[in-house]
């Protein structure tokens, strides 16, 4: 890398969730942030209870295609896409204009938000 010592070089990838320094031969981690252990499993298991409530009351409200895969547990997050991950590009067209007449994913964050706050869990939210 243009001459820097690769004993110099930190890595954070994944949103800087993750560290990585050079430790005599290759790049080893140091640091890696896990949704779950930092929770707890009991409180991970209520969020993942209720994120499947909240898929199945927009499945059953509104008229959009899902393709499946909704949740994917990335350790340091987990990513809920209520359309599913699959979706094409006509799909997600369907989903941005239901959800612009009628605020589900606002309406579903501040759900979320009170759920957390309620647990005293120490997890962020954000719409993607």
């Amino acid at each position: 890398l243009g001459g820097v010592p690769a004993s110099r070089i930190e890595i954070f990838p994944c949103n800087g969730t993750k560290h990585y320094t050079w430790q005599n031969t290759s790049f080893n981690i140091i640091h890696d942030a896990d949704m779950l252990e930092c929770i707890g499993q009991q409180d991970y298991n209520y969020l993942i209870q209720a994120l499947l409530s909240y898929q199945l009351s927009i499945s059953l409200t509104n008229d959009l295609p899902h393709t499946g895969t909704f949740f994917h547990y990335r350790g340091s997050m987990l990513n809920w896409c209520p359309i599913g991950r699959q979706a094409g590009d006509a799909e997600r067209k369907s989903w941005v204009e239901k959800d612009l007449a009628n605020g589900i994913r606002s309406y579903y964050l501040s759900q979320i938000e009170e759920l957390i706050s309620s647990r005293d869990m120490k997890v962020s939210v954000a719409l993607g």
